[in-house]
């Protein structure tokens, strides 16, 4: 097997098995090393304080750890953050043991030479089921060749709380254009408008959000009370939440809220800020609550003067509530999974939107500035550069421009799934876009395509199907480009 989860002998598969082996104080400084060399002095992962948290405290909740030696030195390494899944609603829950597998890191010098795949193999065997977010292309298809299931990128949703600038990025690498910047404009102070209705209604409901310095055993009631509304939620009961937030290593960068109604905690929010983005680190509550938890977390935000909120989202009643609330929908990680116990409701498990799964699952907030680990929030506009397809001259024929846009469409508005759109299809009729994703879409093609779209351009005849939205881009090309040089 070769670091890449292929085949090249079964005797370089089984010593790389018996290079493999748990973590433990014998193999600390060579592991300190190699983690220093992969990722970083300065890194979250070479991090003594966060490597105590994470794999040598005494908590319940430490992860594991695998590293393959050779030569006398670390030169692999694979973790995973063990959780306890609820699978099931309304009274017929049970209990999973699950991992999330997390850094698995290869020194370059021994890759293609079977210590990927040995350290995977060991993940695999360690729970009946293994899961992951944020996963490179590189591990994706490693990962498929090892047996996991692909359940498609987790939807990140972003709010605006203040208009953008031409010109200037708000987040990601993204410069709006004068179209989007003037839809901002006009949009923003009403969103703000529709969040003071949603929260006076959040209000006379008897709903009140309050900061906390720390989970206490309130949430166990919640806990209990909540679950059996989610098909499939890792825990979230005190001794998680206490572990995750209260005692790890960065604990002063988030800020904890309490839903309550009365003395009832019926909901919390963690939230934290990096520049001018507020992400949702986590939340939970009953989706019944989900308005009145999200319109705090708004008015929170832009109260502490953040530009833009931002949070992960499955679950279609979830997505439901965000849309509502004006927040547009983005492209996110990446989530797989391995089920080693053919006993486990796959039906249940296997179904994305059954998921409940915010930046606070596996390790996705550990790496909000980190390049490894993506960018904090996805650019306004998503780059499909990123996912290969790469515009390289503004000539580009109509019928490459109608499949760019066709995969762009279909993973960010669309949740991947086509529904039997076809190019021709009204997009408005179909429900693909409405007047929010208009202006996603905009944004997005003037970003795309380094074209100018006027006032006067934004009509159906132009934008309601994948081919007329191809045909215009084409068009606008044409009549730029001849602007520009004539």
């Amino acid at each position: 097997m070769d670091g890449s989860g292929g085949s090249t002998g079964s005797g370089i598969a089984a010593r790389s098995r018996r290079d493999v082996t748990e973590y433990g104080p014998a193999n600390h400084e060579a592991l300190c090393l190699f983690l220093r060399d992969r990722f970083g002095a300065d890194s979250w992962q070479a991090s003594q304080d966060a490597f105590a948290w994470r794999f040598a405290g005494p908590s319940v909740q430490k992860m594991a750890l695998w590293v393959c030696s050779r030569e006398g030195r670390v030169v692999g390494q694979q973790a995973g953050l063990r959780v306890a899944l609820s699978v099931g609603q309304s009274g017929d829950e049970h209990t999973v043991k699950a991992l999330w597998a997390i850094d698995l890191m290869v020194d370059p010098a021994w890759r293609l030479r079977g210590v990927a795949p040995a350290l995977m193999d060991r993940l695999n065997d360690a729970a009946p089921l293994v899961a992951g977010l944020g996963i490179s292309p590189e591990a994706h298809r490693a990962f498929l060749r090892a047996g996991w299931t692909d359940l498609g990128r987790v939807p990140r949703f972003v709010r605006l709380l203040r208009p953008l600038q031409a010109g200037q990025a708000p987040v990601g690498s993204w410069t709006p254009g004068r179209w989007a910047a003037r839809l901002s404009r006009a949009a923003v102070p009403l969103l703000a408008g529709y969040d003071s209705v949603v929260l006076g209604m959040a209000w006379l409901a008897g709903c009140r959000f309050d900061a906390v310095d720390a989970f206490d055993d309130r949430v166990d009631a919640l806990w209990q009370s909540a679950c059996r509304h989610w098909p499939v939620v890792g825990w979230r009961d005190a001794a998680y939440l206490a572990w995750r937030f209260d005692t790890a290593p960065q604990a002063g960068a988030y800020e904890r809220y309490y839903l309550r109604r009365g003395t009832e905690v019926i909901g919390y929010a963690v939230l934290r800020r990096e520049r001018d983005v507020m992400t949702v680190i986590d939340y939970f509550c009953a989706p019944r609550w989900l308005p009145a938890l999200f319109v705090h977390c708004l008015t929170t935000a832009r109260r502490k003067g953040a530009r833009v909120l931002t949070c992960l989202a499955l679950p279609p009643w979830t997505r439901a509530v965000l849309r509502g609330l004006g927040f547009l929908r983005r492209s996110g990680p990446r989530m797989m999974m391995r089920v080693q116990d053919p006993h486990l409701p796959l039906t249940i498990l296997t179904r994305p939107e059954n998921w409940h799964i915010t930046d606070a699952d596996s390790d996705l907030d550990h790496r909000l500035s980190s390049p490894s680990g993506g960018r904090t929030v996805s650019s306004s506009v998503h780059s499909l550069a990123a996912e290969g397809y790469a515009m390289t001259t503004i000539e580009t024929h109509s019928t490459a421009i109608a499949g760019i846009v066709r995969a762009h469409i279909i993973a960010n508005f669309l949740f991947g799934d086509d529904g039997g759109l076809k190019d021709d299809d009204s997009l408005l009729d179909a429900g693909a876009l409405d007047s929010t994703g208009v202006m996603e879409l905009v944004a997005y093609l003037e970003e795309q395509f380094t074209i100018v779209i006027q006032d006067q351009d934004l009509v159906p005849e132009n934008l309601d199907s994948i081919n007329r939205i191809a045909h215009f881009v084409t068009s606008l090309q044409s009549r730029q480009t001849a602007s520009a040089t004539g």
